[in-house]
């Protein structure tokens, strides 16, 4: 069985919606995430042809099984897949692709920042290739 190891020190890939704790709604539904940078979330969480209307959209990082030396330009790969809807409707663009690949701990991650053309507004979002196998 493939182990996945989790560096405490890192910031979640995905923060949670703010819900209020008490009542387990959402604390507002007149502010929320902007929806171009909700897209880019998507597309970067969402497993490509994991439903029928997801077919074209979404991500293959579970694909990437072994950390080796392609593992940086595959993830690289992948986020520009992931977003060329987004960035051929010209509603980001992609400012930096980072992948971030450790092969002794066989771990991997690609950091991920972007402009919100509709904002102009510089984000950034981190994706998880989550790849947990030996390299």
């Amino acid at each position: 069985m493939p182990q996945t190891f989790d560096d405490p020190r890192r910031p979640p890939g995905i923060l949670a919606d703010a819900i209020d704790y008490r009542t387990g709604e959402y604390m507002s539904i007149l502010k929320g995430m902007d929806p171009i940078d909700e897209q880019v979330l998507i597309a970067l969480t969402r497993k490509r042809a994991s439903g029928i209307a997801v077919m074209e959209d979404g991500q293959l990082f579970h694909e990437i099984e072994k950390v080796d030396d392609s593992t940086a330009t595959r993830l690289a790969g992948e986020v520009a897949r992931a977003c060329r809807r987004l960035v051929d409707n010209r509603d980001i663009r992609l400012k930096n692709v980072q992948p971030v690949v450790d092969q002794n701990n066989d771990y991997a991650d690609v950091v991920v920042e972007f402009v919100n053309q509709r904002t102009r507004t510089n984000r950034s979002r981190i994706a998880s290739a989550d790849t947990g196998v030996s390299s």
